[in-house]
């Protein structure tokens, strides 16, 4: 390769690299603007509450969080995520209790 292909494949590279910025600015503004306001992906949620996808994916099965599917995306109200961070535990022992009432067909309301 010569000194003249060398310039052309450096100059080609630096534009890749900025061709890949401006994908991922898009990207970001495309995710900003799809998502609601007041509701957050899994993915947030889980960095929100400092544990990974998978828990609040379970979180939203067990009927511990509330789940909405909106543009083929989980989202979870902000809301909900506030709440649940200021007392999880009492959240964790409401779901339990729930599950255990409908095991043993039980109807617990307003625990």
């Amino acid at each position: 390769m010569n000194a003249q292909e060398q310039k052309i494949l450096i100059e080609l590279l630096a534009e890749i690299r900025a061709l890949k910025r401006q994908v991922a600015a898009i990207k970001d503004e495309l995710e900003r603007a799809v998502k609601p306001a007041g509701y957050l992906p899994v993915k947030e949620a889980a960095r929100y509450l400092g544990v990974c996808r998978k828990t609040v994916r379970n979180y939203i099965k067990q009927g511990i969080l509330p789940g909405v599917k909106i543009k083929g995306k989980i989202h979870i109200p902000l809301e909900a995520l506030e709440k649940f961070k200021q007392n999880p535990e009492e959240a964790l022992i409401k779901a339990k209790a729930s599950a255990i009432a409908e095991e043993i067909g039980e109807d617990i309301v307003n625990l």
